[in-house]
């Protein structure tokens, strides 16, 4: 799971044994979907922080800017 999400492994476990403590069964299982947003907020606010700017979901392509309007794929 720490390749999926791209967490580091000792993070992983102690995150899991902590949420287990804590939280029993259902929060070793919800931990590791928690851990990754709060990795990705924190590194966005990080890299804010340093001046760089923020990721974004949608690319330049994708962009609501970049739409017609028209429904066609092409």
């Amino acid at each position: 799971m720490s390749r999926t999400v791209k967490l580091n492994p000792l993070t992983v476990l102690l995150a899991i044994l902590i949420a287990a403590e804590v939280a029993g069964i259902l929060g070793a299982l919800l931990v590791i979907p928690v851990t990754g947003v709060i990795q990705v907020v924190l590194g966005d606010l990080w890299a804010h922080r340093k001046g760089r700017p923020l990721r974004s979901a949608m690319s330049a392509d994708n962009s609501p800017e970049n739409a017609d309007g028209s429904g066609d794929p092409g």
